[in-house]
């Protein structure tokens, strides 16, 4: 057999081309590397230790360019080998555009890896990249069966391919991560193709895979040789493109589902270093690490995943490992096309637990650190209070909107939506606003110190002010809907009312988010646990207390729990604590947490007194008694007892201690109450 009858017997036969593909993108990107990489050593583009880096010796960089060749000589042997036809969306002419778009941005990649490059330049150059490959019609077109005009068209495409790059470029942190989330997202994509049954396309994918899958030999711990920016920005690119020249044609979700699950990863990583470094933008670098938007930082999934204690080999796995499922998620979409839907509410609603619960931590901590740093700005007062009100409006408008709209059956056009927004909608908000404002006085309250009757104000209130219009609209005979006006106001009242009281209740829950979990944080770093004797409102109190100043300046405590003698709160959750028992408790309790301080907030008998004072001499616990009290300032020694007043009855009989008002130094003074005989309990701090 001759060498031309071999390439056609290849080229005919229709199974052989899905493994001659890869294997030429592999053995073409797997000689190449040790040439690149000598090459790159000579020319000095090397990436060298330093405080971001996880590698200890001069490393080449630059390896994308093996990578780029591997795929690129893969596809031209796709469209332009004599194979028989098959299907697909991808041409000749379309692997054309994205070897010109790849090439240039090759180019700024090389350069970026040799001389440096500022941040901004290079993000105008993915930009250009994109708006080139928009010209070359590679463009996203329409959404969900919508065809988008030009004015959205072009930024949405050129957004589509700046996030693809960079997705890539800010994981490559580790070796073979990037490389290796590549080729898994290549798999992906491959299998979509399949079972959309473009055969073509499919081809195009496993060029990838067998490129990625090459030079992985190489790039895997301990790496010989790495990507470089010409390499993760080549591979962003590939990918951006491979998917809107193959999947995201279609009228459906899963076309644009799909291709963001196959990178979900390294674009989760994107999105987490965006928001995280506008928070540091907002707080201008205060104990964060920096605010610059577009400088680099060590909190990355696999920095996260190093910090927890992890080998690099293992930090990839489990990387890999999360990739392989929200591909695994795509791949069951595409098959029952009938539950997709379902398929990703389910991911959606497991994927926001994971990433509240395990991940997103530092940038919940840091826009939480950053919105209470603005309550603290003067401007704060004038922005806030325009801001409540905007949104109380918008929140009354949209609920009297959508409760007509989902209960008003009447509507048949947009003449009737208009015709609520015009004739009713004014009246129905405008009430309940003017009640709020005037009778709960809403805008007069400073919402992130509000309590409990600050809210159930707003509540009364809100809903007095919609029954009001309702009333009044129904008196008139201004209602849209007469016969089911009343469903629609109780529908209303709670589409309106729970919107409101989060708004409002939002700084608040910062605030106590913040503090719950600076007291996980001090568990997790072995901090003294203390047990809490009362769950009341003392109880309350000194919680909260701990919480605000564990905020501002730390604390050497933590709360593990609360002691009450109520029976109904036993085994029960109190601010998330546990409530371990009552008095008959204690021993079990301070085992169980190893407290070394019991801090009394209730009243307490004489026998009560005692037989916690026995219980601590047992257990080397030690006993202090917390109330909330005025307390008179020093001003000779801080031994000095302070006689103050009582301006109520005119009568002397307050006598305020001075003492420190926090629990300082307390590991000192435990040792120390331990090494003396055992004084009554209100002795104690």
């Amino acid at each position: 057999m001759t060498f031309y009858e071999a390439i056609n017997f290849m080229a005919t036969n229709n199974l052989l081309k899905y493994l001659l593909i890869p294997a030429l993108a592999f053995a073409t990107t797997y000689g190449l590397t040790p040439q690149i990489m000598r090459l790159a050593t000579r020319l000095g583009m090397m990436d060298q230790p330093g405080e971001r880096r996880i590698h200890t010796r001069p490393v080449p960089r630059a390896g994308g360019l093996a990578v780029f060749a591997g795929f690129h000589i893969a596809c031209g042997a796709i469209f332009f080998l004599p194979w028989n036809s098959f299907n697909g969306l991808m041409t000749g002419a379309g692997w054309l555009n994205i070897l010109l778009i790849t090439s240039i941005l090759l180019i700024i990649g090389l350069w970026d890896d040799r001389f440096g490059m500022r941040a901004v330049v290079k993000l105008a150059g993915q930009a250009a990249v994109g708006a080139l490959a928009y010209v070359l019609d590679m463009r996203l077109g329409e959404f969900l069966g919508i065809a988008l005009p030009i004015w959205i068209d072009l930024p949405a495409t050129v957004f589509w391919f700046v996030a693809f790059i960079n997705a890539f470029n800010l994981i490559d942190g580790m070796d073979g991560l990037a490389t290796g989330l590549a080729a898994i997202a290549a798999l992906c994509l491959a299998g979509v193709c399949l079972i959309g049954r473009k055969p073509a396309d499919c081809l195009v994918m496993l060029a990838l895979l067998g490129a990625c899958l090459a030079f992985l030999r190489f790039n895997f711990n301990p790496a010989r040789i790495f990507l470089g920016d010409t390499g993760s920005m080549f591979l962003g690119c590939t990918l951006a493109a491979l998917a809107l020249n193959t999947s995201t044609k279609s009228s459906t979700l899963a076309a644009v589902v799909v291709p963001l699950l196959a990178v979900g990863i390294p674009m989760f990583d994107t999105f987490l270093a965006i928001w995280r470094r506008l928070a540091r933008k907002f707080l201008n670098g205060k104990d964060t690490g920096g605010g610059r938007l577009f400088g680099a930082d060590i909190d990355h999934l696999h920095h996260r995943l190093l910090k927890a204690g992890f080998s690099q080999r293992r930090v990839v796995m489990l990387l890999y490992a999360g990739s392989f499922v929200l591909a695994g998620i795509a791949l069951l979409a595409m098959m029952f096309s009938s539950s997709a839907q379902g398929i990703y509410m389910i991911a959606f609603v497991v994927a926001v637990y994971i990433i509240i619960q395990h991940i997103a931590k530092v940038e919940m901590w840091t826009t939480g650190m950053a919105l209470l740093e603005g309550l603290k700005r003067p401007r704060f007062k004038h922005v806030s209070v325009p801001a409540y009100i905007v949104c109380d409006l918008l929140v009354l408008l949209a609920a009297y909107v959508s409760a007509t709209l989902l209960l008003g059956h009447e509507i048949a056009s947009w003449q009737s939506v208009r015709s609520i927004l015009l004739d009713q909608a004014p009246l129905q908000t405008g009430i309940p606003f003017v009640c709020m404002a005037l009778g709960g006085r809403v805008y007069k309250r400073v919402w992130h110190l509000a309590g409990t009757m600050d809210f159930t104000a707003l509540g009364v209130w809100a809903v007095m002010g919609i029954l009001l219009g309702a009333g009044i609209s129904f008196a008139l005979e201004l209602q849209c809907f007469p016969d089911c006006w009343v469903q629609v106001t109780l529908l209303y009242v709670g589409l309106a009312l729970v919107p409101l009281l989060f708004l409002h209740a939002f700084m608040r829950i910062i605030t106590d988010f913040l503090g719950s979990m600076q007291c996980q944080k001090k568990r997790a770093d072995a901090r003294m646990p203390v047990l809490v004797y009362g769950s009341g409102d003392r109880g309350m109190l000194f919680l909260r207390d701990e919480e605000a100043h564990a905020l501002q300046d730390g604390s050497s405590i933590y709360i593990a729990g609360f002691l009450d003698d109520t029976a109904s709160l036993h085994g029960r959750l109190i601010s998330g604590l546990p409530v371990f028992g009552g008095q008959e408790s204690i021993r079990m309790a301070i085992k169980k947490t190893a407290a070394e301080l019991v801090v009394v907030t209730t009243e307490l008998s004489a026998e009560a007194r005692e037989e916690l004072q026995a219980i601590a001499n047992a257990t080397g616990a030690a006993i202090s008694e917390w109330r909330p009290a005025l307390r008179g300032m020093a001003q000779k020694s801080s031994e000095t007892a302070l006689q103050m007043e009582d301006t109520r009855t005119g009568q002397s009989g307050y006598t305020f201690a001075q003492q420190p008002r926090r629990f300082k130094c307390i590991k000192g003074a435990i040792a120390a109450q331990k090494n003396k005989p055992p004084v009554p309990i209100a002795a104690g701090f």
